[in-house]
């Protein structure tokens, strides 16, 4: 704990973050420091969203490497299976400007979702295929280019320039 005294109001018990925060926020005129800090109900139904997606997909992570081990004798397969994801998603980073131009952040945050919801049903209904791998990890490595793309055009559309490095902020932290 540190002892933080300033121009005659004290602060005591207080850890660093909150001093640093304090200290950045006193510097601040006091409009600015209002305008910068507020997060907005869009941002927060969106960061909502995506707790629930990143946690499905935390949670696939871990299973889908296990999950293919078990279905795949062969460690190069394996390997090549769990680098489709990959390959796809450099394939969608470079098509995906130019075929969404005119897509906004709900269609790729449901599109996104859907494909969530594909990917490991994959997984339940064709375990044995190892085509069927492969297409599922296609389908992952798409759906994560998605929500890439849906992060980036809901900070656009929903915040203003100066509150963008708030909403990368909130939405990095899942």
């Amino acid at each position: 704990t540190y002892h933080l005294s300033y121009r005659s109001s004290t602060c005591c018990c207080l850890n660093y973050q909150t001093i640093c925060i304090v200290h950045i926020l006193m510097k601040l005129p006091s409009s600015t420091a209002v305008q910068n800090t507020s997060v907005s109900g869009p941002l927060l139904f969106y960061a909502l969203i995506l707790f629930f997606v990143y946690l499905a997909d935390a949670l696939m992570s871990y299973i889908a490497p296990v999950f293919i081990q078990q279905q795949v004798a062969d460690t190069l397969v394996m390997g090549l299976i769990l680098a489709s994801s990959s390959a796809m998603g450099i394939i969608c980073d470079s098509l995906f400007p130019s075929i969404f131009q005119s897509k906004h952040h709900s269609f790729f945050i449901w599109t996104t979702i859907c494909l969530a919801l594909l990917f490991p049903a994959i997984f339940l209904f064709f375990p044995h295929y190892v085509g069927m791998l492969f297409v599922a990890m296609l389908i992952w490595g798409i759906y994560f280019e998605l929500l890439m793309f849906a992060n980036s055009y809901f900070v656009e559309a929903f915040m203003r320039r100066e509150q963008h490095s708030l909403a990368w902020g909130v939405i990095n932290t899942f």
